[in-house]
């Protein structure tokens, strides 16, 4: 995966990459495209590791985006054949923002009261032992 070596982030950083990325996904019926989910919230999981891609995404603005998501996916809970694959976008997805709070400048966007609602959404409804890191993620978020 291009994501996870730490020799490929200079792609991320001199390419527009990213930008296609962010796009593509925002115009992905996310219901129905829950692997792609998947891999999109696992590259930014992975590519918010560095402190420098850390700032890049932020300036790229990716809350509404990963609010859509968040709001999408917490839709679908009820439904159980798709709790394994929620939990795959989930826990990467909250495994970046938590790595994404680091950064000041996304300081404002962790206040919405959208994001505290999903968040807090997610501790209520996903309290079974095997969404361990997915509750840890988020708890972290709030500390």
């Amino acid at each position: 995966d291009l994501t996870t070596k730490k020799t490929n982030d200079h792609i991320f950083l001199n390419t527009n990459i990213l930008d296609l990325l962010l796009e593509t996904i925002s115009r992905v019926d996310v219901e129905q495209n829950l692997e792609s989910i998947a891999y999109f919230s696992t590259i930014l999981q992975n590519l918010t590791v560095n402190n420098e891609l850390i700032c890049f995404i932020s300036e790229k603005k990716p809350f509404e985006l990963i609010k859509r998501i968040l709001k999408t996916l917490l839709q679908l809970k009820d439904q159980p054949q798709l709790l394994s694959k929620l939990c795959d976008c989930l826990v990467p997805l909250t495994s970046a923002l938590r790595n994404l709070a680091d950064n000041d400048l996304n300081r404002q966007e962790y206040l919405s009261d959208d994001l505290i609602d999903h968040l807090t959404f997610i501790l209520k409804y996903f309290t079974d032992k095997s969404h361990e890191d997915l509750m840890k993620n988020v708890a972290r978020l709030f500390r």
